[in-house]
């Protein structure tokens, strides 16, 4: 895996485009679960014949589970939801 920011940068421009208002947390939040659907989508091979298992943390990071997995199965992908 190539890391593209640190845990540190991306805090820091998540903290920086919110408080400038480029962007709302809710909006980082909803775009960081899409995308992720999508970038599993258009890596996994044949994901449509995968069953995925989310598993959602708290935090932050829980609620981008928690929108990736909507948008799985929303896209066609057997996915569940473990909190």
């Amino acid at each position: 895996m190539k890391i593209i920011l640190s845990k540190k940068e991306a805090l820091y421009l998540d903290s920086e485009s919110n408080s400038k208002g480029y962007i709302s947390n809710s909006n980082l939040m909803r775009n960081a679960g899409r995308l992720s659907a999508e970038y599993f989508i258009d890596t996994i091979e044949d994901p449509f014949n995968k069953k995925v298992l989310v598993i959602a943390g708290n935090g932050n990071n829980g609620g981008d589970a928690l929108i990736m997995h909507y948008y799985l199965n929303l896209y066609g992908v057997d996915s569940l939801i473990y909190f």
